[in-house]
């Protein structure tokens, strides 16, 4: 994927996703976020405008990249974690100190199944939701 570096804006801008913003304009789409005319400037919700060329679009707010980073931190931490704790430990002896910080192997196995039930029970649950709230009620003879 080719990028360009966008100067007004400190912004790395990524090609394909202008081109995909080009032809909602040249379709004359529904386009979600709004485009103002004044770019490189801060509105009232923080919104930081980027342009390359004639095109411009919405980066996402310092709260959605705070959030975005935790969430980040999180998972990187959880991956570091369950990645020595199931490949690193088996190699290590049983009564070193380092098996004091993690649990014992068979939650290895459990606890990723039951997230991953926990996982497609909202899954379900939210399609459930949206089918039942966007059925078409019969028509009545």
């Amino acid at each position: 994927m080719k990028c360009a570096f966008s100067a007004d804006s400190s912004a790395l801008v990524c090609w394909k996703f202008l081109r995909a913003l080009k032809k909602i304009k040249k379709n004359k789409l529904h386009f979600p976020a709004r485009l103002p005319l004044f770019v490189g400037s801060t509105f009232q919700n923080q919104d930081i405008l980027v342009s390359c060329g004639s095109d411009t679009f919405i980066m996402a707010t310092g709260a959605d990249q705070a959030v975005g980073f935790g969430l980040l931190g999180f998972s990187l931490s959880l991956f570091t974690y369950y990645t020595i704790w199931v490949i690193v430990l088996p190699f290590v002896d049983s009564d070193h100190v380092i098996h004091s910080y993690f649990l014992p192997r068979e939650y290895s196995v459990i606890l990723p199944g039951v997230a991953a039930l926990i996982l497609l029970l909202f899954v379900g649950t939210f399609i459930g939701v949206v089918t039942w709230k966007n059925r078409k009620p019969k028509k009545v003879d």
